[in-house]
């Protein structure tokens, strides 16, 4: 998936691929159209011109006259021990042996109802491969693999005929190692950029933690203070919330002088204490008593009133004597006093006259103005 450039430098000093024509070793590059000529191996010794072979890693190619391929046949099983299974079938399928050849083979496909197994094999005679793998190596190079000029790709994709116990291991050049560095601390610093802001984060969220633990200790006394605070002003104001919650008895006498009918005499008038609110129970002599439930409901103090007894005839002609019970709402407390209003006035500061004098004291009693 990487470009071809960047393939290229990754892959620069780790193998070479070269072919021996015409007596001297050309060199290639991958492309994308397959191998190019690049240029021609320095020899070991004499005038160094071209690649320089000392610590080089180099593929060695065989020309299509200088190997066999062809596709062969196996069975299935054969794939669990597949080196051994073709070494002793090379013979068969080639005209070398396994003494005299180096081979590698590829796995091409598989058919599970016939149980065979298909390949791709190239020979090549080892007295001519060993020979240029000598050549190479007595100039300091290391040699890879063998492979085919035809169809090389790269290392990694193409057929080895080297045996693997005979392969070198590659040597890295500056190049290389300098572009894995450079890869190496763009990666490292990639994850620093994702890693270190989230630690400084952390960090300020573990300072500020003993803070944030001290204010909620602050807030959970505090929140005591008020509620012992608001228990002990409702101690303390409850006689004083009873008292102002009940309506007194003058202004009880004086909304039902103003409310009942002028036909409507009160005889009695009696005030029982109940479980919420207290019971007014009225008794007397009226004229129009229907019209007495509904005058006590708009007054405002009472609610629920009812006729405790059937009405009898009274003493005064046209009248009837009544027996009515209500119960007496409870009045609103008084709005709480502002706090602006309780907090002293401050006090003029030293060496500043107050803005407003004492009041004088009032007389002694006698005492001439």
């Amino acid at each position: 998936m990487l470009p071809e450039g960047l393939r290229a430098r990754m892959r620069t000093g780790l193998e070479t691929p070269v072919s021996l024509v015409e007596g001297r070793w050309k060199t290639f590059a991958i492309t994308r159209d397959g191998l190019t000529a690049s240029g021609e191996l320095a020899p070991a010794v004499g005038k160094q011109t071209g690649t320089p072979l000392n610590h080089a890693n180099l593929w060695v190619l065989l020309g299509p006259s200088e190997s066999v391929v062809r596709e062969a046949v196996l069975p299935l099983a054969a794939e669990e021990s597949l080196d051994e299974a073709v070494g002793y079938e090379l013979d068969r399928l080639t005209p070398l042996t396994a003494e005299k050849a180096w081979f590698g083979y590829r796995v091409t496909g598989r058919d599970e109802a016939e149980k065979q197994l298909r390949l791709r094999l190239a020979v090549a005679p080892r007295e001519l491969v060993e020979a240029r793998v000598a050549d190479l190596r007595a100039g300091g190079a290391h040699v890879l693999g063998v492979g085919l000029l035809d169809e090389f790709a790269g290392g990694a994709s193409s057929l080895n005929l080297m045996p693997r116990d005979q392969r070198d291991r590659p040597v890295l050049s500056r190049e290389v190692l300098a572009t894995r560095a450079l890869a190496g601390l763009a990666a490292f610093m990639a994850v620093a950029a994702l890693v270190y802001p989230v630690w400084l984060k952390r960090e300020s969220v573990s300072a500020l933690l003993p803070r944030v633990e001290k204010a909620k200790a602050a807030a959970d006394v505090s929140s005591r203070v008020a509620a012992e605070i608001e228990t002990l002003a409702k101690e303390h104001n409850l006689l004083l919330a009873k008292k102002l919650a009940q309506t007194p008895m003058a202004q009880l006498v004086e909304e039902l002088a103003k409310q009942l009918p002028d036909n409507t005499w009160v005889q009695q008038l009696d005030v029982k204490p109940g479980p919420k609110t207290r019971e007014v129970q009225i008794a007397g002599e009226t004229g129009s008593s229907s019209a007495l439930v509904e005058v006590l409901e708009r007054s405002g103090l009472f609610a629920n009133a009812t006729f405790k007894s059937p009405l009898t005839k009274g003493a005064t002609p046209n009248t009837e004597r009544y027996l009515l019970a209500a119960e007496l709402k409870l009045r609103d407390l008084p709005s709480p006093i502002p706090e602006e209003s309780l907090v002293a006035p401050a006090t003029a500061a030293p060496g500043q006259q107050p803005s407003q004098q004492a009041p004088a004291q009032p007389p002694a009693p006698g005492a001439r103005q």
